[in-house]
């Protein structure tokens, strides 16, 4: 335990610099000798610089009195919670239980390095400003972890450009390089470089650097993963309209727009990226993306890291509610109060349903990446409604006024009108209001008649049923008669019943030299053929005597062979066609049915004469 002689780490103190200072009291004892009583053997610090490398040796550092643990100093003093973005759930799981205590895995450092090793950079910085105030309040300077960060090219807090030491980050692979034998403190002149003109977006990467720092270890980096990406992405037209997949072109149109594309690349010149890197948002792939890269993500998905950690997204293509209302004429109107009800998906775009519970308007708005979302009122509602009803019953309010009142077209609203039967509405009286006066009326119809129709009620009192039956359908149907219900329909059949019936006797006992039809009985009857057809009760009446063709010609078969003399039987079939005037090609077609008649005939004949 070296607890008394370890120094206490600075604020945002990295932990490289920690072991520096340990190294600098030791009063120039050799390299070695310093990396055995730390690490118990010879140790690489390069990744000490960014990681919590060989954290079980805290235990040996400094006593847990002394709030110098493994997680205070992956926490405050490494890269640790900045690099967790990147890391995949088994390797934070694992890093976490090596933290809290636990015994690490023979590659348990390895991993680490490997995740973040592309975002080293390739010589230690500094803020000269942040060294004067170190050497003010502290007497000695440090190597501040966040200016270690890649894309960190301004410190935060004074704005200024930081400076590159002549340590190189592999030179502390093998020795220590304590700040404050190494930094400045007096901002000198430098070269200008790409990054003096895009210095506001060098400080924003910086913040959201920052940031991460501060608040990485507490986000679920699963959750907040690629799925919330997408989902985000469909909200600026970058993903499909179902989330599922992102256009990489467009991604990069995206990202050129938000941060410039010079930008980029000047951020990305001496870090290895994979090519095409926008164009690999997908499981596999993501999982080795750089926090640099998220923050560029993420910034242009949400502005800032915070705003994409905390807002939420919805499997609902068209965000989360409430949404707005469309009715003008509502509270609501383009501020909030609309649900979503139903989610219509297909191939290539989305139809969202939408009412508004305060005015009830329903309408829907198709979304696709060629479609602009224009929105088609289905239901204008209750509130729109009824004020189209008190203009339309005021005659001092013309067409025009309405349309003014309603804030719509004059198209739109004579066509609401048509729909609701506004256009021919009956007058009522203004005491009781439309609905009491309507349903009086048709009340009235009812004791006057017995029982009201639709006929009845256009004739008696045009306009009510329009209204009634856009307004109160039930009501309306509860005390209407179907016309085939109806008293007189009841009389009218029973009527032509008796007309048929008549018929029917009369072509019964005197039997015609033509097909008995449907047709040949209607006009007996003196009715249409369609009364006979249609109706089943008087259909009843005469299916028993219609003829089809080929009982028609079996009649006119038999009449020809019993109007023969006696004498001249048995007669051929073909010679009995003739006698009946039947012509060749009926005789052809049902030749096997008179010749069986006729046999039958025959028979019949021939017992008669014995």
């Amino acid at each position: 335990m070296i607890s008394g002689f370890f120094p206490t780490p600075y604020p945002d103190e990295c932990l490289y610099s920690v072991l520096c200072r340990y190294y600098a009291r030791c009063g120039g004892t050799a390299y070695e000798t310093v990396c055995k009583t730390l690490f118990g053997g010879l140790q690489n610090l390069m990744g000490t610089v960014y990681l919590p490398v060989k954290s079980e040796r805290i235990d040996y550092w400094a006593s847990p009195e002394s709030g110098i643990t493994r997680n205070s100093i992956s926490t405050n003093n490494t890269m640790h919670p900045y690099f967790v973005i990147s890391y995949t759930q088994k390797l934070r799981t694992e890093i976490d239980r090596v933290l809290n205590g636990g015994v690490p895995a023979l590659t348990h450092d390895r991993k680490m390095v490997l995740k973040s090793r592309r975002s080293w950079t390739q010589h230690l910085r500094y803020c000269p400003l942040c060294v004067a105030e170190d050497i003010a309040v502290y007497g000695e300077t440090y190597w501040h972890r966040k200016h270690q960060l890649p894309g960190y090219y301004y410190c935060t807090k004074h704005q200024i450009r930081l400076s590159d030491s002549h340590i190189t980050t592999k030179q502390t692979t093998a020795g220590f390089y304590p700040a404050s034998g190494e930094v400045r403190a007096s901002v000198a002149d430098s070269d200008a470089d790409v990054f003096d003109k895009y210095k506001d977006k060098c400080l924003k990467i910086g913040r959201e650097s920052d940031w991460l720092l501060e608040n990485g270890l507490s986000v679920d980096w699963q959750e907040n993963g690629r799925v919330k990406y997408l989902r985000l992405f469909r909200e600026i037209g970058v993903a499909s309209v179902h989330g599922a997949r992102c256009d990489s072109n467009a991604l990069s149109d995206a990202v050129s727009n938000y941060w410039g594309r010079e930008f980029i690349d000047a951020l990305f010149y001496d870090t290895p990226i994979y090519p095409q890197w926008l164009s690999r948002i997908h499981a596999e792939m993501m999982c080795r993306f750089l926090p640099l890269q998220h923050i560029l993500l993420m910034c242009v998905a949400k502005d800032s890291v915070d705003g994409f950690v905390k807002c939420g997204v919805s499997d609902n293509p068209f965000g989360i509610g409430p949404f707005v209302c469309e009715n003008p004429i509502c509270t609501h109107y383009h501020v909030n109060g609309a649900i979503c009800t139903e989610v219509q998906r297909f191939n290539s775009r989305s139809v969202g349903h939408f009412y508004c519970k305060n005015c009830g308007m329903h309408y829907k708005i198709s979304k696709a990446k060629a479609l602009k979302g224009i929105i088609v009122v289905t239901d204008y509602g209750h509130l729109w409604k009824n004020t189209l009803i008190k203009c339309s019953q005021n005659k001092t309010i013309t067409n025009d006024k309405a349309a003014e009142i309603l804030k719509c077209d004059v198209s739109v609203l004579m066509l609401q009108k048509k729909k609701l039967g506004l256009l021919r509405l009956p007058r009522y009286d203004v005491d009781l209001g439309p609905e009491a006066s309507y349903k009086s009326k048709v009340i009235a119809l009812i004791e006057e008649y017995g029982e009201v129709t639709l006929s009845l009620l256009q004739e008696k009192a045009p306009g009510v049923y329009d209204y009634l039956r856009k307004r109160h359908k039930k009501w309306l149907i509860d005390h209407l008669t179907l016309e085939r219900e109806s008293a007189w329909e009841h009389a009218r059949i029973e009527y032509m019943q008796k007309k048929v019936q008549k018929a029917v006797e009369h072509i019964t006992l005197n039997l015609p030299k033509r097909q008995i039809s449907l047709g040949y009985i209607a006009e007996i009857a003196g009715v249409k053929r369609d009364s006979l057809r249609l109706n089943p009760q008087v259909y009843a009446c005469v299916k028993g005597i219609v003829e089809s063709r080929k009982d028609w010609h079996l009649r006119r078969l038999k009449a020809a062979y019993f109007s023969l003399p006696v004498e001249g039987r048995p007669y051929t079939g073909i010679y009995l066609c003739r006698v009946a005037a039947m012509e060749k090609k009926t005789y052809a077609k049902y030749r096997e049915l008179f010749e069986e008649t006729m046999n039958e005939l025959n028979v019949i004949d021939d017992y008669l004469k014995r």
